[in-house]
């Protein structure tokens, strides 16, 4: 977090030669205010930077580093404001190198109860994205909440909502009201 640049999320890398150190430029990784200090874990030849952005979204991204230059990737949002998950604060990661998942430990509160999460997310270390679960380690089930959100591609332009009592709703945000052109669903067998 660094307080003289509108408290923007930055790493600054360094490199050590006998007892020297000699650190590069900083790199903004989250170009809007973080609300917490960020907390770093590496493994899978990346460093892992987990933060409370300032929508409240806890969020986590890799770099890989190239001398004292990291390259981030796109963020991944662990926690998303509301719901259970409500304020996501006190962020810690582990790096498990035996199965490329970074685990976040973090608590949350909703306003009226502080809880504790756990959350194990698969790092692709060819590309520094991460999932949920993998083709050989899947996840059983999932549960959403009135109002929930599934958020797809990398820059969430489309959303499966589930609609109270009524449905799901497929919605491409470039796109408003009922022009025609939107998402599209294909069914196939």
């Amino acid at each position: 977090k660094d307080t003289s640049n509108s408290s923007y999320g930055t790493v600054v890398c360094g490199t050590e030669s006998n007892g020297t150190f000699t650190w590069g430029t900083p790199v903004v990784f989250e170009s809007s205010a973080i609300d917490s200090q960020p907390t770093l874990a590496a493994g899978g030849n990346r460093i892992h930077v987990a933060y409370r952005a300032s929508d409240d979204n806890g969020g986590i991204r890799s770099a890989s580093i190239s001398g004292t230059t990291p390259t981030f990737a796109a963020e991944t949002i662990f926690a998303p404001t509301g719901g259970e998950y409500a304020v996501s604060t006190c962020h810690h990661l582990a790096y498990d190198t035996s199965t490329n998942y970074v685990i976040i430990l973090y608590k949350s509160y909703n306003g009226s109860a502080h809880k504790a999460w756990v959350q194990p997310v698969y790092h692709d270390t060819s590309d520094g994205t991460y999932t949920l679960g993998t083709a050989s380690a899947e996840f059983s089930d999932l549960y959403l909440a009135y109002g929930g959100v599934i958020y797809m591609g990398n820059d969430q332009d489309v959303t499966l909502t589930h609609a109270a009592d009524a449905g799901l709703k497929l919605k491409n945000t470039n796109t408003s009201g009922n022009s025609g052109i939107g998402a599209q669903l294909t069914l196939q067998t």
